[in-house]
């Protein structure tokens, strides 16, 4: 005998799976077979049970089908057979989720009368994303969508759009709704930025960051490259010399859009890791005159107190490291105990790392 409790339990679990496919008009009703009980099982404790159950039926507001039936000598009783849950409502108002039912419906019906039914579909495929809406984000994004339809969004910045009411972060966190309506979106991409100093003396600007295309013929004979931003900070006066700060992977891509590097004399300090040596590895691909500093075996042991783990080495084969820095790696391979040692830049003594950098540049 199924209970009124079991049947809402039943009806939450079909609209749960089911109530996106019912908003395009996919509804098959769901028929509940409430097990009735026979003549037989009504006798074993004289009907109290069987009586409980179709007193909590009467009670209940739950729609169903009866039928009467003879239990045995206790008599004739009307007896609820079956439940159909066979609208979308009743099957909402029956696991208790009506309001939630007629608030996407009216969401839904409120897009798609102010931008047209042909968004009806894409909404309803990503109904999670808009289902819990109040009405103020429904309007502002009515305002995105229209905007969008009659704007280039390669003109202008993500948070630039001069929609009213409209914050100049909404599109970041709303984007995938957007986009499933309004199709993939393109906007001005934001300026790459590098930062560089100049280490030696200047009576202009020493420190200063700009779009990479910005960057002219860099005042100076050598170029230091260096992968940790504190580190590039710390650098000493080195006459001559700009530094830019490669910050990791980074510096593969500024070592061939920064003009004019192929005539330098560039200097490459990474963290002593094998993703330093990665990163010195593939820099070299664009600047093959490329030295490194403070990348040796010497350095390693004598900072290898200061050493820790490296949580997921890079196992890569070296293909442009010159024999020194492929013992520098092999060094930090084979005295770990996870793979590769990690010396970070940060970690060298400060005095020890000024001596050497001025000795890489010739003062």
């Amino acid at each position: 005998m199924k209970t009124p409790k079991e049947v809402r339990a039943r009806a939450a679990t079909y609209y749960r799976r089911n109530h996106r496919a019912w908003l395009d008009g996919g509804f098959t009703p769901l028929n509940i077979n409430l097990q009735p009980p026979s003549g037989k099982e009504a006798e074993r404790d004289d009907g109290l049970t069987v009586r409980s159950w179709i007193d909590e039926w009467n009670r209940s507001a739950i729609p169903a089908g009866r039928e009467d039936k003879r239990l045995s000598y206790m008599g004739t009783y009307s007896l609820p057979t079956r439940v159909v849950l066979d609208t979308p409502d009743l099957t909402a108002r029956v696991a208790g989720t009506s309001e939630h039912w007629c608030r996407i419906n009216a969401v839904l019906g409120r897009i798609c009368s102010e931008l047209g039914a042909d968004v009806r579909t894409p909404l309803i495929s990503c109904l999670a994303t808009w289902e819990e809406w109040d009405d103020a984000t429904v309007d502002q994004f009515i305002d995105v969508i229209r905007w969008l339809r009659t704007h280039d969004t390669t003109d202008f910045y993500i948070r630039e759009l001069p929609i009213f009411g409209v914050g100049s972060k909404w599109l970041e966190s709303h984007r995938a709704v957007v986009e499933t309506v309004a199709g993939p979106l393109k906007f001005r991409a934001k300026p790459q930025l590098v930062e560089l100093r100049v280490l030696g003396r200047s009576s202009g600007v020493r420190h200063w960051a700009c779009p990479v295309t910005d960057i002219g013929a860099l005042p100076c004979s050598t170029v230091l490259m260096v992968e940790n931003h504190q580190t590039f900070l710390a650098l000493p006066d080195l006459d001559g010399t700009v530094a830019v700060f490669g910050g990791g992977l980074h510096a593969h891509t500024l070592s061939a859009q920064i003009p004019g590097l192929d005539q330098k004399d560039v200097v490459y300090w990474g963290d002593l890791d094998s993703h330093g040596f990665y990163i010195l590895d593939i820099v070299r691909r664009r600047l093959p005159q490329a030295r490194s500093v403070l990348m040796d075996v010497d350095t390693a042991r004598a900072h290898e107190e200061l050493a820790v783990e490296e949580p997921q080495p890079n196992r890569f084969t070296p293909q442009l490291l010159t024999s020194a820095e492929t013992l520098a790696l092999e060094y930090l391979r084979t005295h770990s105990t996870g793979g590769c040692l990690r010396i970070e830049q940060e970690r060298i003594v400060f005095n020890f790392a000024v001596e050497r950098l001025r000795e890489a540049v010739g003062q």
